[in-house]
């Protein structure tokens, strides 16, 4: 994550992961609850985090891993500074080798994994030299994850683990909709005749499936997107707002201050004159 950038590898047509430093790294912070489509690995190298997956909660200790599922209801908390490195792996990256519809990985039997752990690091490690012939080395050690990850974690998921999936993945086209197109206005009418569904029933489907409303959803995606524009560029906290889809400047900040405990522009200054950068991960 040099230069303050939130994540250090877009998945594309070379590099078919991400990988990045947790986002709430100087603590006193909260995920809510929300799903993705991609497999995710929780690595904590420095302090603690506590994690929930379907509202049994992990606490995390330094050296101990975490893996979430794809669909997977998951939120964090993390009232102290910590160093974590996360990976995830797209859903469809799976689907692609093994041909199954759901790929479900136990939870680690050991938390502390030591070669899930280094091997995680160290593909963030390598990702943030960057040297002449990174990608090779990124793309070999990913693989032998992956093959790590099946053949100590691979389970057949229950009846009711793989029902809560089917729901959420009903959810999945709509939701990638919103995050194509959560920078300008997106009502729930909207998407709602867009997938033939009434408002109403949308909204329940929502809060059935994931614990969270529309609004919270549509406003979770837009905070990410600004959080990452607000650390990668010098743009305006103004222009931050209005780029990403909030109705006004005064929105953005409360979303925002609510999530970090500061306005963008000290959350910004706090990172940049944070010597956490300057140290080694390990």
């Amino acid at each position: 994550m040099e230069e303050y950038k939130h994540e250090l590898v877009v998945p594309g047509k070379d590099i078919p992961f991400r990988i990045f430093e947790f986002e709430g790294r100087l603590g006193n912070y909260a995920v809510p609850k929300h799903w993705h489509n991609e497999v995710e690995i929780f690595c904590v190298v420095e302090g603690y985090i506590d994690f929930y997956i379907n509202s049994v909660c992990y606490s995390l200790n330094s050296g101990e891993s975490i893996i979430v599922n794809a669909d997977e209801i998951h939120s964090v908390k993390a009232e102290h500074p910590n160093k974590v490195v996360v990976l995830q792996i797209p859903k469809s990256t799976l689907k692609m080798y093994h041909g199954h519809e759901s790929i479900h990985f136990a939870q680690v039997y050991d938390k502390k994994d030591e070669k899930l752990f280094k091997t995680v690091v160290d593909i963030f490690m390598t990702a943030e030299k960057k040297e002449s012939t990174y990608i090779y080395s990124l793309l070999s050690k990913y693989y032998m994850l992956l093959e790590y990850l099946f053949k100590t974690y691979r389970e057949d998921a229950g009846t009711n683990v793989l029902k809560q999936m089917d729901d959420i993945s009903r959810l999945s086209c709509i939701t990638d909709f919103i995050k194509e197109n959560c920078d300008r206005e997106i009502s729930l009418d909207e998407v709602a005749k867009r997938f033939g569904y009434t408002s109403s029933y949308l909204s329940k489907l929502f809060k059935q499936s994931t614990s969270i409303n529309y609004k919270t959803f549509v406003d979770t995606v837009r905070l990410n997107n600004a959080y990452n524009e607000l650390l990668n560029t010098d743009a305006s906290v103004n222009d931050i707002a209005y780029n990403n889809g909030f109705p006004n400047v005064k929105s953005f900040i409360n979303v925002f201050k609510k999530r970090y405990g500061l306005t963008p522009h000290a959350y910004r200054i706090k990172i940049k004159n944070d010597n956490f950068h300057g140290k080694n991960i390990i």
